[in-house]
């Protein structure tokens, strides 16, 4: 894997990780923005999905429990 690919995936999975902290901070004060879910997803979909994933799971964000699936 090209270094430069390697150093753009660590980038996009940690900015992902730390869009969830941040989103999550927001969501428990009333009245501050949030970070739209689309942004998340795109995030995503641009290669972070181990960051979001791990920031779902750390944060106990957005995400559906075992009996949804």
């Amino acid at each position: 894997m090209p270094p430069i690919l390697l150093l753009y995936l660590i980038i996009i999975n940690l900015f992902g990780l730390v869009l969830y902290g941040v989103d999550k901070a927001k969501s428990k004060h009333k009245g501050s923005r949030r970070i739209p879910e689309r942004v998340l997803l795109w995030v995503t979909r641009l290669g972070g999905g181990v960051g979001c994933w791990m920031g779902m799971m750390l944060f106990r964000h957005r995400y559906c429990p075992q009996k949804c699936v």
